[in-house]
């Protein structure tokens, strides 16, 4: 895995980090993450933490020090976590293997989380609340909880530290709002990550969030630049934005105005990096002088009284025809009477592009309150004296007071959904100037939010009792939008004939209908009269113009019409070109034959939609009868009783997909040439990559004897991949002793190849496990010795220690050679015998390179790519074989390709009934 280190001032364990790159791709264009499963969520999500965060009396922050690395993997999957170190320049590279959890492993969170709620069940009996507060308010590593008084804080704060150190998950950087519950004197003083000082303007930042401990506040902080030196771009925006980072939604009336200016940028389809317009530069530059000032807003985190006997949810919506929100209230109330009212969350979005009524964006808002509510009493899991909804839109409330089946689909759809999280008791409406959520879906400055107490505590009446809330009456609304128009439509209709769909055989559908028929008839006669004899011809006959009759039925409804009424089919009509007509209530081509010397049928044939069943059951019967003619000899013997529309192509598309005749025309698939490889085009000795196949076999007359007996031999050839130079060896037979006997005299006159290609003959396969069994046979071992026989020295040098033998002859070389010095350049006369043969041999490999390879350049044969023909898994195939007919080919269906290194599928896994090839 790649990785960099990371400096980070602002830690205070480690200041130096190393970050693993897991994305980065292979050679295969895969990475570790692509391949590895990310897992469930299986803890409380980012909201609901804070959430509870900001309901309890006394609250304690932490975090588990190294958290993955305390979790080990199995010892299967540590080799998917392979780095390469060394400590300096000089040494060689090592590899090493990470044996714990690594953060930036698309798994690792999965991974990590399980083994922390472990601990937990394990000491479930023992500590049940700390295992519940393990289990429910970790986010990741942080740990943010609370209770009502600070003895239960201090017992929960020990007993998790004690339960996940036992684990190995040290909790470090304690805060608090109470100094006292975190018993600093019990940490060593050289451990300053275990507290937090005493300064007043010491914030901790949680989840995200900004907290004061000391004044129990809450804050933000954005990081603004000179804006004078900036290029504004959509790039600039976006990344100005998304530093108001605000969960709980207490910012949204300020972060609307900028969804609202990221929306229409959206709308002039800027590029990223392009100026803004006038306009938009001067809404942002207006946005981005006063974004500074939320760095001073304080927020109490604390939205309840310390001793509440009460607490009720108040939630608000609204909408404009920009954005639309929702916003969240506690009101509590402690024993003596006194009422408290804090904002604990809200929600924004912008209005669709495509432009809605008012009153749809304001159902649109009350949906969003519902969620939203729904997602608040799940997180505290408390119950509520009461929960109310507040809207200043009478046509919703009337809406919701009315069954969400008599509402147009937008409208009943989201009542329907509003109603089945709260009841029509708890709508009530609010007048707009008492609205909290009209500021969010209007959006504000950080100034004016900074002074608004309507935001921030809502409506003063939630201060007072319900009797002094706002008067409720029914709304009553003259002209409701949205509901239903009730609309009475009569009509008749022709049913649909299934029984066209129900036969793959033409015939046997023309022998059903014509029993159908003769039951229909016998049913009307007397039992002396009536028919049991096999089908009649005529009975046939009556059963096809039916089977027609219904088929025409369902296609040319509109022609019938025209022709009972004795007119011209419309002049749009597919049938207008052939000028049809009704005859025994069928329609029949018209057409110019009518003086023709043929009978009526082949003149006026029945005319039938290419569409229809009945077509394809005629073109299977008749290609089939036909002995598997060709599409013009089928279309012409169907236009002798039937014209079907656009027959040519609805011939040609029925006989294509038929098994017998795609055996019968079978294409094969030529995939463009392959690249040679790289044996093909490098330079090498002769015959060091080599291949070799049989030739044969040839009759050869045995002359020494009378009857003179024909001997069958074979011929092996060995072919250079790099010069293509041929070696024949004469073998009588293609059995393994016989190969292997060639192949030692190969490699006595040639020298040993570094790679021999086959086809992988039984034989080939046999004399590879006999050479890893003998390396060396006897012969070769003496021959090769022979030529191993030193014949004089090649120098004088006492130094020089190669001597002349036969293999320089043959080979140019020793059988085992050294590497040779570059003798190209050289004068002649300068140069002995030996090296005067290595310049001839470094002249022909370099003409070689020069000419030679240059003309294997052109592909001579499968020069297109046939990537409309391309082999896809799924395709089915015929596996050619040159000794047999097409028809005993084998029928397959490709189940997997393994395209070349240029895309070109040329190798596939074929599925037959024999198994997979």
């Amino acid at each position: 895995m790649p990785h960099h280190c990371v400096v980070k001032n602002s830690s205070t364990t480690t200041k130096l980090r190393v970050v693993f790159d897991v994305s980065a791709k292979t050679s295969s264009e895969v990475s570790l993450n692509d391949v590895l499963k990310i897992g469930p969520t299986i803890q409380d999500d980012l909201l609901s933490i804070i959430l509870r965060f900001r309901t309890h009396n006394y609250v304690i922050t932490s975090d588990i020090e190294k958290m993955y690395r305390m979790v080990n993997v199995t010892e299967s999957d540590k080799d998917l976590q392979r780095i390469v170190w060394r400590s300096s320049p000089d040494e060689e590279l090592k590899t090493y293997k990470l044996n714990t959890v690594t953060y930036g492993t698309a798994s690792a969170p999965f991974l990590a989380i399980p083994s922390l709620h472990q601990v937990a069940y394990d000491n479930l009996k023992q500590y049940p609340e700390a295992c519940k507060v393990i289990l429910k308010d970790f986010y990741v590593d942080d740990l943010i909880f609370g209770t009502s008084n600070i003895n239960d804080a201090i017992r929960l704060k020990d007993q998790i530290s004690s339960i996940l150190a036992y684990a190995g998950f040290i909790l470090r950087k304690w805060a608090s709002n109470e100094k006292s519950s975190l018993n600093l004197q019990e940490y060593s003083q050289n451990l300053p990550q275990f507290f937090i000082t005493d300064s007043d303007d010491k914030s901790v930042k949680t989840l995200g969030i900004f907290w004061e401990p000391n004044k129990d506040k809450l804050s933000y902080s954005v990081n603004l630049a000179e804006l004078s030196t900036q290029k504004i771009t959509k790039r600039f925006i976006l990344g100005i934005v998304a530093q108001v980072f605000d969960p709980l939604g207490l910012l949204g009336s300020i972060v609307v105005r900028a969804k609202l200016l990221l929306q229409e940028l959206w709308k002039k389809q800027l590029e990223w990096d392009e100026s803004v317009p006038p306009d938009i530069h001067s809404l942002f530059t207006q946005f981005y002088r006063q974004l500074g000032k939320i760095n001073t807003l304080q927020i109490p985190r604390h939205v309840l009284l310390r001793t509440p006997v009460k607490i009720e949810l108040h939630a608000f919506c609204d909408a404009s025809l920009l954005a639309y929100g929702a916003c969240v209230y506690l009101v509590s109330e402690d024993n003596v009477g006194n009422r408290f009212s804090q904002l604990l969350t809200a929600k924004s979005r912008v209005a669709p592009i495509k432009s809605i009524t008012l009153p749809r964006l304001e159902l649109c808002g009350a949906l969003l309150l519902v969620q939203l509510v729904k997602k608040v009493t799940a997180a505290l899991n408390q119950s509520f004296s009461t929960v109310q909804f507040w809207t200043d839109s009478t046509i919703v409330l009337s809406w919701l007071r009315i069954e969400p089946s008599h509402l147009k689909t937008f409208v009943g759809n989201r009542v329907s959904e509003i109603m089945s999280n709260s009841t029509i008791e708890n709508w009530k409406h609010v007048p707009s100037t008492d609205n909290p959520a009209d500021i969010i879906s209007r959006g504000t400055s950080p100034e004016n939010l900074s002074l608004c107490p309507l935001w921030w505590a809502g409506p003063q009446w939630l201060l007072n009792n319900s009797s002094h809330w706002p008067h409720q009456s029914d709304p009553c609304e003259k002209e409701l939008p949205e509901l239903k128009q009730k609309t009475i439509l009569t009509f008749s209709s022709i049913d649909d004939f299934s029984i066209l769909n129900k036969y793959s055989s033409f015939m046997k559908l023309k022998r059903v209908v014509a029993y159908c028929l003769r039951f229909i008839k016998n049913s009307k006669t007397v039992k002396p009269n009536r028919t049991f004899s096999p089908l009649s011809i005529d009975e046939l006959d009556v059963s096809l113009k039916r089977i027609v009759y219904i088929a025409q039925l369902q296609d040319f409804s509109a022609e019938f019409h025209d022709l009972h009424k004795n007119n011209s089919v419309n002049s749009k009509s597919r049938l207008s070109s052939l000028d049809p007509f009704l005859d025994e209530n069928l329609i029949r081509v018209g057409g110019r034959l009518k003086n023709a010397d043929a009978s009526f049928g082949k003149k006026h044939p029945f005319i039938l939609c290419d569409k229809n069943p009945l077509a394809r059951l005629i073109i299977n019967f008749e290609h089939n009868r036909l002995m598997h003619a060709g599409p013009q000899a089928a279309l012409a013997s169907i236009r002798s009783q039937f014209w079907i529309l656009n027959g040519r192509n609805a011939v040609k598309g029925v006989i294509r997909q038929r098994i017998p005749c795609f055996k019968a025309r079978p294409k094969t698939i030529c995939p463009k040439m392959g690249d040679l490889p790289s044996t093909r085009v490098i330079a090498n000795r002769p015959f060091a990559i080599s291949g070799v196949d049989f030739a044969g076999p040839f009759l050869v007359k045995d002359g020494k004897t009378r009857c003179r007996i024909l001997v069958k031999c074979h011929i092996c050839v060995f072919v250079c991949f790099a010069t293509k130079a041929s070696h024949l060896e004469l073998v009588s037979d293609m059995s393994l002793e016989a190969f292997l006997n060639a192949l030692k005299r190969f490699i006595s006159r040639m020298g040993i190849p570094q790679e021999i290609h086959s086809d992988n003959g039984s034989n080939f396969k046999g004399a590879a496990n006999e050479l890893e069994k003998q390396f060396y046979t006897v012969i070769v071992q003496i021959e090769g010795i022979l030529y191993s026989r030193p014949i004089t020295p090649l120098s004088d040098n006492i130094h020089d220690l190669e001597p002349l033998t036969p293999s320089h002859f043959l080979i140019g070389q020793m059988t085992t050679s050294l590497p040779q010095k570059d003798v190209a350049d050289l004068p002649i006369n300068r140069l002995m015998n030996y090296q005067r043969l290595t310049q001839i041999t470094q002249h022909f490999w370099a003409r070689l390179h020069q000419e030679y390879l240059s003309s294997l350049q052109q592909r001579l044969k499968w020069k297109k790519s046939c990537s409309s023909t391309q082999l896809k898994t799924g395709m089915m195939v015929l596996l050619k074989e040159h000794d047999s007919a097409p028809f005993q080919w084998h029928l397959g269906r490709i189940i997997s390709t393994n395209p070349g290194k240029d895309g070109e599928v040329r190798v596939v896994t074929v599925k037959t009934a024999k198994g997979d090839i």
